[in-house]
């Protein structure tokens, strides 16, 4: 079965950090208020679900512009491929990136303290 916001090329594909080093599988693409790519969820070499920014990835989407310790260290952990307001947050402040389009959080912000968000 598909999962919403999947590119079908796309799921299963690996995903390699700034050093061309993989970390895990991309399981979904998810997109912004404009339908534009904001989040990869990939599944990490251990098994979490977790997102990375899809801006600033390679044109292909499976390498990011992050370190490895950088994508393993976010503090949100999936249950489902799904991302909710207050997650995307703490990943948009963890990576110190702009948050996608229509979510409101000061650019300003300082980086979240180091815990574990976790969706249901």
């Amino acid at each position: 079965m598909a999962v919403p916001g999947t590119v079908p090329a796309l799921r299963g594909a690996p995903l390699r950090d700034a050093d061309g080093i993989t970390l895990g599988a991309v399981e979904a693409l998810l997109s912004d208020a404009d339908r534009a790519p904001a989040w990869l969820v990939v599944r990490l070499a251990g098994g979490r679900l977790t997102v990375v920014p899809a801006a600033g990835a390679h044109p292909s989407l499976t390498r990011v512009p992050f370190p490895g310790d950088i994508v393993r260290a976010c503090p949100v952990t999936l249950g489902e491929p799904g991302l909710r307001h207050e997650h995307a947050l703490a990943a948009c402040r963890h990576y110190r990136v702009r948050p996608p389009a229509g979510t409101r959080i000061p650019l300003h912000a300082p980086a979240a303290p180091a815990r574990e968000l976790v969706a249901a």
